[in-house]
């Protein structure tokens, strides 16, 4: 009898240690998401500091090059509230169903897909992120990257979204874009 309460109790025991310290893990998480924040804020200053003929050029090489994905999406709805508008962050950046974050505008809320790409973006990303928004009670949905965007990708957004890039990005984040501008067209009209 002896045995196996101790053997009940030695299962447990290991049981209760292998179970993670959820009590740690969302301070982990908010501090991360701080950071990020913390960062996107002093590169959207940056951004902002860039003149010159070459800015478009400077200004992707340090999207691309100095800002992790999670920063960019942070710089991305860092940017939005500059704007004037309300955001809502994502609580975790992964496993957030393809929605980084949402924006309130004229009493419609738009989701936000941020991709930092070095290159051409995934023709697939934009297909989901449009099904996803066709499907979905958001007013429409802007897929925001730094890469290139290829005709198939174009071809795949369909018309709940909107493809933000290359210079309607780069008035974006110099705060000279209007947000009627970046919003799909069809839905916004």
């Amino acid at each position: 009898m002896f045995d196996q309460l101790f053997f009940l109790g030695l299962a447990l025991l290991i049981f209760w240690a292998m179970i993670p310290n959820k009590s740690k893990r969302p301070r982990k998480k908010a501090s991360l998401h701080r950071r990020n924040i913390k960062q996107s804020q002093a590169m959207l200053a940056e951004i902002q500091q860039c003149k010159g003929r070459n800015r478009g050029q400077s200004i992707f090489y340090l999207l691309r090059y100095h800002l992790s994905p999670y920063e960019f999406e942070e710089l991305l709805l860092t940017c939005l509230e500059s704007y004037g508008v309300t955001i809502q962050r994502s609580r975790s950046y992964s496993g957030d169903g393809g929605v980084d974050g949402t924006f309130r505008y004229k009493s419609k809320t738009y989701a936000i897909q941020a991709k930092r790409y070095r290159s051409h973006i995934n023709p697939k990303h934009v297909k989901e992120f449009s099904s996803l928004i066709a499907n979905s009670s958001f007013s429409g949905g802007l897929f925001i990257h730094c890469g290139k965007t290829g005709g198939l990708s174009k071809a795949k957004k369909g018309t709940h979204i909107s493809i933000v890039s290359g210079s309607l990005l780069i008035e974006f984040l110099e705060l000279t874009a209007s947000i009627d501008r970046l919003l799909p067209q069809p839905i916004h009209q």
